[in-house]
């Protein structure tokens, strides 16, 4: 999730654990949560590093439970830097504190994204997701927004609890209202491809539209793309993923181990992923273009978003691209209640 999510949640998940800290001291222990909820979110420093550092390890060690030993006792100490002395929260208050909005506020907000979180950094790089809301949710802002204000316009411990606990039954039926339209989204999926392994990720405006990945177990083509959408009247479209795509490092660099350790990495990151022959940016000689299905769109070239070039001395680059302008149309055609073209 974004940082306004975890931060909101952070908040909601102070206010309702330690109601009477909020009366007493609330502006503290509102800047307390935002700042411990989104401490994990350190590791967008990678970025300065290189992007195929960011791509690769975001949501790595400072996202797992061995980084929690690090994690829970830096965050206890930036709590009561925060608080102060004269916080009337107990010690073991305060790493109960911690533990919810590490856990909670943001491992498991992470966790139900599509980018996925790898919990189990650095013994294997495998990301755990079960993908229910895109990575901005404009709903889970408005819920937690508001209730967020609610609670610190409220005046007594009671008040806050109640409109705490209040938020959170409120954000537990988002995920059941979005877990009901993943559903509705998965039976769109034509019938004679109803057995194939399906991935099925939020798009944006989800949860009226979702992104279906489904594996033929064919060579060509070795993917089914989808895109339902749930907004007015409806619109699904199912297409082949593009000619020349395939789910295997090129054949002209399988020969290459540091090429297939690359590929590995990238599956790992991106999965499911296909690859085809092109010519690198790096230095204009032949290598392999490898896209994850997971940030692609139907009907368009995959991956618009963190492309991955690998060459055979194992020389690798991210390459991210912009949304194609037939995407930002069809869902400029959805918001309007129009028939897409296709």
């Amino acid at each position: 999730m974004d940082n306004l999510a975890h931060g909101l949640a952070g908040v909601l998940l102070g206010a309702g654990l330690f109601p009477a800290e909020a009366v007493r001291s609330k502006r503290r222990l509102f800047l307390a949560s935002i700042l411990v909820v989104n401490l994990p979110d350190i590791d967008i420093l990678l970025r300065l590093w290189s992007s195929e550092a960011y791509f690769f390890h975001h949501r790595g060690f400072t996202h797992s439970f061995l980084g929690l030993l690090l994690m829970i006792p830096l965050s206890f100490w930036l709590t009561r830097r925060v608080l102060g002395c004269n916080s009337s929260l107990s010690t073991r208050s305060l790493w109960g504190f911690v533990l919810a909005q590490l856990l909670v506020g943001h491992f498991f907000l992470d966790f139900l994204t599509a980018y996925g979180t790898m919990f189990l950094y650095p013994f294997t790089m495998r990301r755990f997701s079960f993908p229910l809301m895109f990575i901005i949710d404009p709903l889970f802002w408005l819920l937690t927004g508001a209730s967020a204000w609610l609670c610190y316009r409220q005046s007594t411990p009671i008040q806050i609890r109640r409109m705490a606990a209040g938020s959170g039954f409120a954000v537990a039926c988002l995920w059941v209202f979005e877990l009901h339209h993943r559903h509705l989204a998965q039976e769109k999926i034509p019938s004679e491809l109803a057995s194939t392994t399906q991935y099925i990720y939020p798009a944006p405006l989800a949860p009226w539209a979702w992104s279906l990945v489904l594996a033929t177990g064919e060579a060509r083509p070795p993917y089914i793309q989808g895109f339902v959408s749930l907004l007015h009247q409806g619109y699904t479209r199912f297409s082949p993923v593009e000619s020349g795509y395939e789910a295997q490092l090129c054949q002209q660099l399988s020969d290459s181990p540091l090429a297939r350790q690359a590929f590995e990495r990238y599956k790992q990151w991106g999965e499911p992923v296909v690859c085809k022959p092109g010519e690198s940016p790096m230095e204009s000689i032949p290598g392999c273009m490898c896209s994850s299905l997971k940030y692609a769109f139907p009907g368009e070239p995959p991956g618009f978003f963190g492309s991955y070039w690998i060459q055979a001395d194992g020389r690798t680059e991210f390459a991210p691209r912009t949304a194609p302008r037939s995407v930002i149309r069809l869902y400029q055609q959805l918001l309007r209640g129009k028939e897409p073209e296709t």
